[in-house]
């Protein structure tokens, strides 16, 4: 049985054609020299200007004092803060137990929890801090995030003041806080 001429050429192209194909994956399997630049990258095709960046946040300052309170005595209120807000530092001028929630009726719930004790389920609790003589002001770190989680929101927080000065007196609360919505 012979092979026809048509077919053997036929044939005969095909094995060029694999050949250079061949050639052409050798030349691409050869491997790119490796270029460390550290810090920059390539430019890239330039696009449409981007939306504007978030302005530079800016650092509030909240003040709350309770009424005369006994020593061990409570106050339960409320503070203006924002809506949602990131606590960075807070202040007292004596020692207390200062408190912070999301909704009042988690602020009431929680009013007869003794200090050191952790709270159980969804308390609402955001802040939780004891101060005393030595410790009057803390940058809290990590910040804390808290929100008015009320049907209807707003920006006032509820607050829990415990006097633990010993005496009788008002307690003054200053917090600094950035404003998140």
């Amino acid at each position: 049985m012979s092979i026809p001429d048509s077919f053997e050429r036929e044939l005969e192209i095909e094995v060029e054609v694999m050949q250079e194909q061949t050639t052409v994956v050798e030349v691409a399997a050869q491997p790119a020299p490796i270029v460390e630049v550290i810090g920059v990258g390539l430019a890239g095709p330039e696009g449409p200007q981007g939306p504007p960046g978030a302005s530079v946040e800016t650092r509030l300052t909240a003040t709350h004092t309770t009424v005369s309170l006994s020593d061990s005595a409570s106050e339960q209120s409320s503070i203006q803060l924002a809506k949602a807000y990131r606590l960075l530092s807070l202040s007292m001028d004596v020692p207390a137990r200062v408190r912070l929630y999301d909704r009042a009726a988690k602020q009431v719930a929680d009013v007869s929890r003794a200090a050191g004790v952790v709270p159980v389920g969804d308390s609402g609790l955001v802040l939780d801090f004891v101060g005393s003589l030595t410790e009057l002001t803390a940058n809290l770190s990590p910040q804390v995030f808290g929100d008015n989680m009320e049907t209807t929101p707003s920006s006032n927080i509820p607050i829990t003041v415990t006097n633990l000065s010993g005496v009788t007196q008002s307690v003054t609360i200053q917090f600094v806080y950035a404003a998140l919505g």
